[in-house]
């Protein structure tokens, strides 16, 4: 990690102590049980970059406040499913996207998490770099500049204005529009939870 990036990760907003006390296998219900199952042993498990369990055996990250309100925090883990294996993004633009929101957020634990996805993927520690100064990676093709340009505004304004929207929809369709807008909107979520648990 560079000089820079250290920094901006030790003045992460919501730091400190943890808010929740986690929730251990024996002492779940039969509800959050069956969600700890679905997260830990479903399709993320075989293809995450980093651990979705600890040593205690909890789940790691945003995925442990999910068990709060199983009804709520399937559903949550269902759309973040949807978005990694069945959206039409590429494996790069979308974790360009989630590190661009990320860092917009200074959340820790997605900078992390998704960091370690982007190196399996391809992105270089200076497209890394890049995206923690806000801007788009330096291997980026066009496709990926123009879907970073995309969450870059949706991330400063929270909307597209007129000539924004044309130009995207022209370049990437509304379909991807449609996408990178929910992988922007999921993944502040996750972020605000993130930083309300001190996770």
């Amino acid at each position: 990690m560079t000089e820079s990036r250290k920094r901006h990760s030790s003045s992460m907003r919501g730091t400190g102590q943890a808010r929740k006390s986690r929730t251990l296998p024996a002492n779940m219900t039969p509800a959050q049980r069956d969600l700890f199952d679905k997260i830990a042993k479903g399709s993320r498990s075989s293809e995450s970059a980093f651990p979705l369990t600890n040593a205690d055996g909890g789940l790691e990250g945003p995925f442990d406040a999910m068990l709060l309100v199983p009804g709520i925090g399937d559903a949550l883990q269902c759309l973040g499913a949807a978005l990694r294996f069945r959206g039409g993004l590429s494996d790069r633009a979308r974790e360009i996207t989630i590190l661009l929101v990320a860092h917009h957020h200074g959340s820790a634990f997605e900078i992390y998490a998704h960091e370690a996805v982007g190196r399996r993927i391809g992105l270089t520690e200076g497209d890394l770099e890049d995206i923690a100064q806000g801007r788009e990676p330096r291997s980026a093709d066009a496709y990926e500049s123009a879907i970073a340009h995309l969450a870059t505004q949706l991330l400063r304004t929270g909307d597209l204005d007129d000539e924004s929207y044309a130009a995207a929809a022209e370049t990437l369709g509304e379909a991807v529009i449609f996408e990178v807008t929910t992988v922007v909107g999921y993944y502040s979520l996750l972020a605000t939870q993130l930083r309300v648990f001190r996770v």
